[in-house]
C-alpha cells in the first residue's frame, strides 16, 4: 500500500482526583499560579465562592504546565458535557486524564515512549472557575487544605 497509515485510538478518560478528603462538591477559583523557575515548582492556590476556605497545590518538577482560558478549551468542555454531563465539571475543579493528547505528546518529545512502564506521568487538570491549568507530572502533588477564619 502506498500510503498506509496505522491510527492508534486511546479512549481518553476524566475521571475526579479527591487527593484529600474534606474538599467541597463545587467549583473552586484560581487565586495564584507561582512558577518557581530555578526550583522546579509549581504552587497553585485555589478558593471558593465564599472564600470560607483555599487549597494549595504544589508540584515538585513538573514536566509540563499549561494556563488556558476556558474560551480557548471550548472543545474540551463539548466534549465533557457530551461524555459525562455538565454537572461533572461545573460542580468539581481537580481531574486526572488518562490517555490525553498532552501526555502523548510528553512520552513523544521526550522520547520516552517505549518507557511508559518505567517513568509514569500522570496529566493533572484544574479546571477552575474561569480557565484550565494542565500539569503533567511524575510525582504526586502536594495538596493542603486551608480554613479562613
Amino acid at each position: 500500500m502506498r500510503n498506509e497509515r496505522r491510527i492508534y485510538m486511546s479512549y481518553v478518560h476524566w475521571h475526579k482526583w479527591i487527593p484529600i478528603q474534606g474538599i467541597p462538591n463545587e467549583t473552586m477559583y484560581v487565586d495564584e499560579l507561582t512558577d518557581g523557575i530555578g526550583e522546579e515548582r509549581l504552587r497553585i492556590k485555589l478558593s471558593n465562592d465564599a472564600e470560607s476556605y483555599f487549597l494549595e497545590i504544589t508540584f515538585d518538577a513538573p514536566a509540563l504546565y499549561m494556563y488556558s482560558d476556558e474560551g480557548k478549551r471550548l472543545r474540551t468542555l463539548t466534549k465533557l458535557e457530551e461524555e459525562y454531563g455538565r454537572d461533572f465539571y461545573t460542580k468539581w475543579t481537580l481531574f486526572q486524564v488518562e490517555n490525553s493528547e498532552i501526555l502523548s505528546w510528553v512520552y513523544n518529545e521526550s522520547c520516552l515512549g517505549e518507557a511508559k512502564d518505567v517513568i509514569v506521568f500522570k496529566h493533572y487538570v484544574i479546571a477552575g472557575m474561569d480557565e484550565f491549568i494542565d500539569v503533567i507530572s511524575q510525582y504526586e502533588p502536594e495538596v493542603t487544605m486551608h480554613r479562613k477564619e
